[in-house]
């Protein structure tokens, strides 16, 4: 690691998977990217939470983390352009460094998960929250953000994101998507689209919505079921050319497509897909 560091002046791509990597090595010119595949121990299928940390993530991701602390090759992250960091390991110290040298990068695709332990107690909820808000100081460092995916981000991590979003990428972000995402209360995700005006394309993969908070909403008509309310008051995506939502109930994993219906129409009817020939996806 520490060889690779010191001689590779430009690094520009650092990423923990490789299926977001579409470069070509040009044995030209110095290696410019970093990609480290952790996919076969990282799986989504493992059932043994005890083995979700696996010591390869973590001894990659510390012995970078060592290495950043450096300040002889501090500048080796400096010129950082995308940072995808999707493996299921505690982040936040690398999220922390880079936001105090890195002002340039313009797509980060970022995973938010973390097993659950019985020994955890509320441990978990401080982790992700800890690691939401360092994300959040790393969007707000940068001067031009472009791309934004998130992958399994739970809700008490979005508003923090959102929020950073709307105090430093407003005039900047085109491309935000939320996979995985747990969402219950959507009005609250509305009111920060509307500070995004450049936003092109906006998907919603396969939300998370709590069934019981689902149907109690509808019910008692809270959130966006509340007919009295205007959702829409100041939502205007003039620059929306793509548009994807999808949720999912959190038990049975089924479709909520009245869901999703109903978020897809409050944002077509608030850009210029109302006016458009070819049907967004949801």
């Amino acid at each position: 690691m520490k060889y690779f560091i010191m001689n590779t002046p430009k690094l520009k791509i650092l990423s923990f998977d490789t299926k977001f990597i579409f470069y070509k090595i040009n044995n030209k010119n110095p290696c410019s990217f970093l990609s480290i595949n952790v996919d076969n121990y990282d799986r989504d299928d493992v059932n043994d939470d005890c083995n979700r940390f696996s010591n390869l993530d973590n001894y990659i991701l510390k012995l970078l983390i060592k290495e950043s602390k450096n300040p002889e090759i501090t500048q080796f992250f400096a010129n950082l352009t995308e940072l995808i960091l999707t493996i299921r390991e505690r982040k936040y110290e690398i999220f922390s460094f880079l936001s105090l040298i890195c002002y340039n990068i313009q797509k980060l695709i970022i995973r938010i998960d973390y097993p659950i332990y019985s020994f955890c107690g509320n441990g978990t909820a401080t982790e992700i929250s800890r690691e939401s808000y360092y994300l959040a100081s790393l969007i707000r460092s940068q001067h031009n953000l472009v791309h934004l995916e998130l992958f399994d981000i739970p809700e008490m991590g979005i508003n923090e994101i959102l929020k950073s979003l709307k105090e430093s990428q407003h005039n900047s972000l085109k491309t935000l998507i939320l996979n995985n995402a747990r969402i219950n209360y959507n009005s609250t995700i509305l009111s920060y689209m509307k500070y995004l005006q450049n936003l092109q394309e906006l998907r919603f993969n396969k939300c998370v919505c709590n069934r019981i908070v689902f149907f109690n909403n509808k019910k008692n008509k809270k959130d966006i079921f509340d007919d009295e309310k205007n959702y829409e008051e100041g939502l205007w995506l003039p620059n929306l050319k793509y548009l994807q939502v999808g949720y999912i109930d959190d038990e049975k994993r089924e479709e909520l497509n009245e869901l999703s219906l109903i978020i897809s129409s409050i944002l077509i009817r608030c850009s210029p897909l109302i006016n458009s020939t070819v049907s967004p996806l949801y």
